[in-house]
């Protein structure tokens, strides 16, 4: 991933105030020492209790190569924004902004080391420059200075030392209250400033030594290339104005780039469960104190992808080979639940969403390559399912745990380890299941597990079409099509018109939860059917709907008081699934709806207090309303959760994104307000959407392709050669512009079953027509041929 040029990023996950140097593995730490309270930090991330760890106030935006990224953190009373700018030749601009200073003695502390635990040695000479080699044979530097010198402020470091170690450091600055002043070489270099005064941090390349008047090259043009980087990111980044989607890709963008790391063991990027889990879960338990190896969770990996894509193809498959690579499955070739550094839980899994992502990541990219190379891990992992989760082979998947296995998880073997492989740990739909050891599952038929596992099979039947694979697709084809069938009359109540989870004695389990809408994501239920179970369930507000949704039971349940993990809270994972499958139903009211409600959600905690939570009180709307997670069981909510982010991705998806059929969509004709999407990539292209009640208008590389007025949603938009086809909905007359042709071009009209007609395009390749979409929204199809 770094292969292309020498560069900075984010990738430490201890600290947002972390910056790695790539491919030579050192890093610069911003930390912080409070003398009057002997409190010092080299961590920094969304976490407030722990009295060793800062916390981050805000995080801004963050593009994927660090090109700029900012943050505001806090620690001891110091509040500060840090900023980055890395150029294109990996010249590293950083600068420390305080905001406000309750110690006036604090120091910040400009950390030079090697990331990870990795040998390597730095130097720190008379000139306060610290420098390390560089792979290609000369050295890189790292000067700092403060903004102006005065008698209180010199501008140069107050204090400065060498050590052996950080931990040597922390105690030192406690024992003496200040650096050690040595110099020369050691495994860690340090620079101190008075807190108060703004910190400009410049790294470059030096390949030929240089005189030492010459050793502090760009300091005083660090906050200009930082305003020149913050500039052309917001000139060229994807972005929605206006409306109730506002600010959805800033969103997106800023928590997948802050939450993007290193697996060094393996050499790729990814995003971890989130940036406190590492330190909670690795370094304080002691499963990997120096990092280096990858923490994620199965199924939030797979998300992770999926928001990726929105900006970084690398990044996003980089999510799907942390997992599905030969390090990450276990001797039964399935991927596993969790992974901890070189630790797998052996005994279970996650959620079968992979195909979903690799055939989402491919329609947005097209990268055969990579689809080929996913394909045979996500089939194998598929015929696992039916092997290991069939308990009492009816043809019906249930979760389960198997305690016979080289590395099980924690409490393998038993009902909460079946739990924990669904995902929804502590969930109420099981409390009334039971364990069999000897078969490894519950007793308990899931409709959540076995419409993912309908999906699936869907999914690799297109993954398999795209690779040419005719007698696989077929056999996928079949399978969906009798699961479909089997899921259809077993786990189908009659009495509540609801798909249901059933024990193997034949009894419907009286709870409820959000996975019975999970067959609309799989195509199992007929028209009328998904229509009933939408509109009964989803939108009863006795259940499931109302100013906050979904909650993780139905509201009429026991467990929904709870407000505990799983046991009634909203997660964006479910909203995002269930999501899905009102777009494949195109139910495109209530998935706007549904889109509007989590937006709304996320935004208020987001705009707030920079959050963007695991999970949210489905009662308040609140993040915070319960524990951090910080050990084990805690059954908390983290403030900084990479899956919340799919909250405002349905906000972007209802304004633009490729469909999981064929073509792209885009415009929202439920939007009351005009709303402009820009700077969307796609296809080698670059796309701008306004849509709106009153109309919508589309552009390609600055040059408008599709107009209408009133405004319509357009799903399944396909270009190819001279034909252009599409489905739009939308009411009354509506004035279509459709400008995909040659000039003077000829062109046959078809709407929807009627016959076609000719219609001349313009000077520009332009085409009108007026088409009358019947009240309350009519899908009509146009193919247009020239």
């Amino acid at each position: 991933m770094h292969q292309d040029r020498p560069c900075w990023n984010t990738y430490d996950p201890l600290g947002l105030n972390r910056i790695v140097r790539f491919p030579e593995l050192y890093e610069i730490r911003i930390s912080v020492f409070c003398p009057e309270s002997h409190s010092y930090t080299s961590k920094l991330y969304f976490l407030e209790h722990l009295g060793d760890v800062g916390n981050v106030l805000r995080t801004g935006a963050h593009s994927p190569d660090c090109s700029y990224a900012s943050a505001d953190l806090s620690f001891a009373g110091f509040m500060f924004r840090i900023e980055y700018a890395v150029a294109h030749n990996g010249a590293l601009s950083c600068l420390v902004t305080p905001l406000s200073v309750a110690d006036p003695s604090t120091l910040v502390i400009v950390e030079v080391l090697r990331a990870w635990d990795l040998d390597g040695k730095v130097e720190l000479d008379s000139e306060d420059v610290i420098s390390f080699p560089s792979e290609t044979g000369g050295a890189i530097k790292v000067a700092a200075e403060q903004n102006f010198s005065s008698v209180h402020c010199p501008g140069k470091p107050v204090a400065s030392g060498v050590y052996h170690s950080e931990e040597e450091l922390a105690q030192s600055l406690v024992e003496r209250k200040t650096l050690n002043a040595a110099g020369g070489r050691a495994g860690i270099a340090a620079l101190g400033f008075l807190a108060r005064i703004p910190l400009r941090i410049s790294s470059w390349e030096e390949k030929i030594p240089r005189e030492t008047s010459d050793k502090l090259p760009g300091l005083v043009q660090i906050a200009t290339n930082i305003s020149e980087a913050k500039r052309s990111l917001e000139q060229e980044s994807a972005e929605i104005h206006g409306g109730p989607f506002d600010g959805c890709y800033r969103a997106v963008s800023s928590v997948m780039g802050w939450m993007t790391v290193w697996d060094q063991l393996h050499g790729i990027p990814y995003a971890p469960v989130s940036r406190s889990w590492v330190d909670n879960y690795m370094v304080r338990i002691g499963f990997d104190k120096s990092v280096r190896g990858p923490l994620t969770g199965l199924w939030d990996s797979f998300f992770h992808a999926i928001l990726q894509s929105v900006n970084d193809r690398r990044l996003a498959e980089a999510n799907l080979r942390v997992v599905l690579d030969d390090h990450a499955l276990t001797e039964e070739g399935f991927p596993t639940n969790y992974i901890v550094s070189t630790f797998k839980s052996g005994d279970r899994s996650q959620p079968p969403i992979g195909a979903l992502a690799a055939w989402k990541l491919y329609r947005r990219f097209g990268n055969n390559d990579f689809l080929a190379w996913a394909y045979p891990r996500l089939k194998r992992w598929h015929q696992w399912w039916k092997t290991h989760r069939d308990g009492n082979a009816d043809g019906l998947l249930e979760w389960g745990s198997n305690a016979g296995v080289r590395d099980p998880g924690n409490d393998a073997g038993t009902l909460f380890a079946a739990a924990c492989e669904s995902g929804m740990d502590n969930s109420p739909l099981y409390d009334e299941a039971s364990y069999d050891p000897a078969l490894g599952t519950m007793n308990l038929s899931d409709v959540g597990l076995n419409s993912l596992y309908a999906a699936d099979a869907m999914f690799l039947s297109r993954i398999a079409d795209a690779l040419g694979y005719a007698d696989d697709k077929r056999t996928f084809d079949a399978e969906h099509s009798a699961l479909s069938d089997r899921i259809n009359a077993a786990l189908w109540n009659e009495q509540t018109q609801a798909y249901m989870d059933r024990f193997w004695n034949g009894r419907f389990s009286a709870r409820l939860g959000p996975t019975a809408f999970y067959p609309l994501l799989a195509g199992i239920p007929d028209h009328e059917r998904a229509k009933q179970l939408v509109r009964r369930h989803l939108l009863n507000e006795i259940e499931f709907w109302g100013e906050f949704v979904i909650p993780a039971i139905s509201k009429n349940d026991p467990a929904f008081r709870d407000q505990l993990y799983w046991r009634g809270r909203i997660w964006a994972s479910v909203n995002y699934l269930v999501y899905l499958g009102l777009k494949a139903y195109r139910f495109d009211d209530v998935a706007f709806d549904l889109a509007l409600r989590s937006v709304t959600l996320f935004m208020q905690e987001w705009n707030l207090k920079g959050h963007c939570h695991e999970n949210y009180n489905a009662i308040t709307g609140e993040g915070c309303d319960v524990p951090i997670p910080s050990s084990p069981g805690s059954n908390g909510s983290d403030r900084f959760y990479p899956w919340g982010a799919l909250l405002p991705l349905m906000g972007i998806e209802e304004l633009f994104d490729v469909e999981l059929d064929s073509g792209i969509r885009f415009g929202c004709r439920f939007l009351p307000v005009e709303t402009s999407v820009t700077n969307v990539p796609f296809g080698g292209s670059v796309y701008s959407i306004k849509p709106s009640l009153r109309e919508t208008m589309a552009c390609r590389d600055n040059k408008e392709f599709f107009f209408s007025s009133p405004g319509v949603s357009v799903r399944n938009y396909t270009v190819s050669g001279g034909n252009v086809k599409f489905a739009a909905t939308g009411e009354g007359n509506v004035l279509l512009r459709i400008s995909e042709f040659a000039p003077h071009a000829s062109v046959a009209a078809r709407i929807g079953a009627d016959a076609p007609h000719l219609i001349t395009a313009n000077a520009q390749g332009t085409i009108s027509l007026t088409a009358l979409f019947a009240a309350g929204g009519q899908t009509l199809t146009f193919d247009i041929k020239v």
